[in-house]
């Protein structure tokens, strides 16, 4: 069977290039007949792809330990449903998975336009099979599913205990969904730049899947967060992880796409940067997997080093030679005469929107690639962890959150003074409410401040629009406010859809915000029975179980939670091994497994001085800590376009500058760990460490004997080299990482306000002639009445 595997990809290989032929040869002589065949070549891909899939997924639950990724990926005591997971849990694998999803996408595309877009589907056909040629052809040439072992192993490695968990079932199919589902608009971009049919059919034809590509890179994304949450013992949802970074790139500017197809859909404007953004999303998504399979960086998801990396940066470079040529080709036809009529309307704010969103996306672009970057350069590997994100992208985040607040409120092309009055006064209000509330139950100035004011005010924009909304159908049509709101959401769903979806994003901003200021974590040694203090929380360490089976080994804490003399919550952070050394995970930080006493610690949320509370979970390697700053000092205001130079350089210093008292917090995540996870001094809660806990005990001892943050660091960059650091210095080369994506943005905002101003001053074209069609219409109008008129 394996070898039957094998035939249908390499068959599956030979179609899919037939198919780029017969597209293009098709699409460019006007043959029928070679589009239809392209066409059939494609189905005739996806039915090889899924025998070649079935057949791997059948020697997975057969456990075939002949095929050496069977062995590599599974074992007999393995779970059917990891079993299972194991399809993509691993290169070879994933890489087939990924052809399987793309294949299915390209006949679903197939079937839906078999009497429509007929002038575009070749070029579609053609494109969507390149990637698939691409793909196959590393299944074929480089990395074999169905590679046979020499000898038959007796029994299988086992998969990752870090990826046996419920999430492993859906994050990776829904991140892959996202990733691969981009592929339709990028073709669909191709073939409008191909064909010359750069009106809006193409963007209409590809909205839908814009939507549903956003939509699983969204879920992949949150279903990635929450698994971090649960297992790794990070201390938290994100890590600013290379992977994680390279499945967040793409979605911003998907979501930056779907926000300025509107402006092209209403005004007409925007084409050029529509099929940007589009071509953009498409080709992050390749970089991301370059980034998982090439192990140029280091990160906690990626594959093992393999010989992909050359492959995928090649086949990056061939998608952007093609595509840009074909876009610099095409540039003069995709300009129209529609400009924008005032910096006070929502044509702008989606257009700063829009910068915001590729700016954010370029400096996490710049962060991850920056290490490699430095290497080439100075031959010194940096490392840019989250300390960076953290500062670059906070200030960029609270405008990306006002600007939610705008864009829904504000009309479009002109605002007068009187209607911004209208539309915000009351937002506003709410906003300036808020943050006195907030000011009056102490909530320190900073980022948490700032977004829960502004949460409200975006909330009140959105809750505004829905009662305005509701109000004029009642008034109109004389229904029920029940009846009225669900009408209007019911014809307007596109509109009010996405207001909903900006509620979502206000939650995830307020719960991001509110989890690094108010975040409390304590430490110590216990003993079953002991109790240690966590803020306004008492932990006791009750009792440790264990659990072992055929397939790992569990040890487990059992640790009660009080407050105020009462248990509110029972917490049971565990370490697990595999049946193979070095397969361990270690699940919310637990640790010292076979010791009596046990090291247990907590990070405790309180969400506001009323003691409402958030738990996390209890662990082994967690930093005695007060409050987390949420991602470093308050940002200053533009100085404008003409003083770019010195307000980069104000915002660098401002950055740089070290806080005045250091926790032993804010000292662990400045520092790497030596270990090799990629992971801070203070995320890092590998079972075995060898060197996150000595770490932790020499910083706890330099701070009690009174070293500031600046010294420690000095000693362990003494030590290790500047790669210990979690986040570049200001100096020297590394000036450039925390310069760059500020000057950037900074440029891009300059470049927008003079764009936005030379079309606000731009005289006013003049009136269209009539069309002499018109003209003969109206005059056989006038007649046809006048002798209506006559008739008696």
């Amino acid at each position: 069977m394996p070898e039957v595997g094998r035939l249908a990809v390499c068959l599956a290989l030979l179609f899919a290039a037939y198919g780029v032929l017969a597209g293009v040869a098709g699409g460019l002589r006007r043959r029928a007949h070679l589009v239809r065949s392209a066409e059939h070549a494609a189905y005739a891909v996806f039915g090889l792809v899924v025998i070649a899939t079935a057949i791997l997924l059948r020697a997975l639950l057969r456990h075939d330990f002949t095929l050496e990724y069977v062995a590599a990926y599974s074992s007999s005591t393995l779970p059917t449903q990891y079993t299972v997971a194991a399809l993509w849990g691993g290169q070879k694998g994933s890489l087939l998975f990924w052809s399987l999803l793309l294949t299915l996408f390209t006949t679903i595309v197939q079937v839906q336009n078999r009497e429509r877009n007929r002038a575009l589907m070749p070029f579609v056909t053609a494109t969507l099979m390149t990637v698939a040629v691409f793909f196959l052809s590393l299944l074929v040439f480089v990395t074999d599913p169905f590679e046979r072992l020499p000898v038959a192993a007796r029994e299988g490695a086992d998969l990752n205990p870090l990826l046996q968990n419920y999430w492993m079932m859906i994050h990776p199919p829904s991140l892959y969904t996202g990733y691969v589902s981009a592929s339709v608009p990028f073709a669909f971009a191709i073939a409008a730049l191909a064909t010359g049919q750069l009106g809006d059919q193409w963007t209409r034809s590809v909205r839908r899947w814009a939507l549903f590509s956003w939509a699983f890179l969204s879920l992949g994304n949150l279903l990635g967060a929450r698994w971090a949450y649960e297992v790794l013992g990070w201390g938290g949802y994100w890590a600013w992880d290379p992977v994680e970074n390279a499945a967040f790139m793409p979605w911003l500017v998907s979501t930056a796409y779907l926000h300025s197809v509107m402006i092209q859909e209403k005004r007409d404007m925007l084409r050029v940067w529509n099929v940007v953004l589009v071509l953009l999303t498409f080709a992050l998504t390749i970089f991301g997997t370059f980034l998982t399979r090439s192990g140029v960086i280091s990160s906690v998801h990626s594959f093992t080093q393999s010989g992909l990396g050359p492959f995928f940066i090649g086949f990056l470079v061939f998608v952007l030679l093609v595509a840009g040529g074909l876009l610099a080709y095409r540039l003069p036809e995709l300009r129209t005469p529609a400009t924008m009529e005032s910096f006070l309307s929502r044509e702008a704010a989606f257009l700063f929107n829009n910068l915001v969103l590729v700016g954010i996306a370029f400096a996490v672009f710049w962060g991850t690639v920056f290490p490699v970057l430095s290497e080439w350069v100075r031959g010194v590997k940096i490392t840019v962890g989250p300390p960076f994100f953290n500062r670059v992208n906070a200030p960029l985040g609270l405008v990306l959150l006002f600007l939610a607040g705008v864009g829904p409120a504000i009309a479009w092309r002109r605002a007068s003074p009187r209607n911004l009055r209208r539309a915000f006064a009351g937002p506003v209000a709410a906003g300036v409410v808020a943050a006195a509330a907030l000011a009056l139950a102490r909530v320190p100035l900073g980022y948490a401040f700032a977004t829960f004011a502004l949460g409200v005010f975006v909330l009140g924009t959105i809750g505004q629009e829905f009662w305005r909304g509701m109000r004029a159908r009642q008034a109109m049509l004389h229904e029920s406010a029940p009846r009225a709101l669900g009408r209007l959401v019911g014809k307007n769903r596109r509109r009010y859809g996405g207001y909903l979806i900006h509620v979502g994003v206000v939650s995830i901003f307020v719960a991001i915000a509110g989890s690094n200021a108010f975040r409390i974590e304590a430490q110590e040694t216990l003993k079953p029975g002991d109790e240690m203090a966590a803020g306004k929380f008492r932990l006791r360490y009750e009792r440790v179980t264990s659990e072992e089976n055929a397939h790992l080994s569990r040890l487990a804490a059992e640790v009660s939670v009080w407050r105020d003399g009462r248990q509110i919550a029972t917490l049971a952070p565990d370490a697990q091994r595999g049946p193979l050394p070095g397969a361990r995970l270690l699940r919310s930080a637990l640790g010292a497994g076979d010791a009596p006493g046990l090291r247990e610690s907590a990070r405790v949320v309180a969400l506001d001085r009323r003691r409402h509370h958030g738990r996390r979970h209890a662990g082994h390697d967690v930093a005695v800590g007060g409050r987390a700053p949420c991602g470093g000092v308050r940002a200053r205001p533009s100085a404008g376009a003409g003083r770019v130079r010195r307000t980069v350089l104000a915002l660098a210093l401002i950055l740089a500058a070290p806080a005045v008292a250091a926790t032993q917090q804010e000292v662990e995540e400045s520092l790497t760990c030596q270990c090799g996870c990629g992971l801070t001094v203070h995320a890092c809660n590998h079972l075995d460490c060898p060197s996150g806990e000595p770490m932790k005990k020499e910083i706890a001892g330099r701070l009690a004997r009174g070293e500031d943050k600046d010294a420690i660091l000095a000693a362990f960059r003494t030590r290790y080299g500047e790669k210990v650091l979690s986040s570049p210095t200001f100096r020297g080369f590394n000036w450039l990482a925390w310069v760059t994506p500020f000057a950037a943005i900074l440029a891009g905002a300059s470049g927008v306000t003079l764009v936005i101003r030379r079309w606000v001053r731009a005289p006013a074209p003049p009136p269209a002639a009539p069309s002499p069609v018109a003209g003969e219409l109206r005059q056989r109008l006038a007649r046809e009445l006048e002798d209506m008129d006559r008739e008696p």
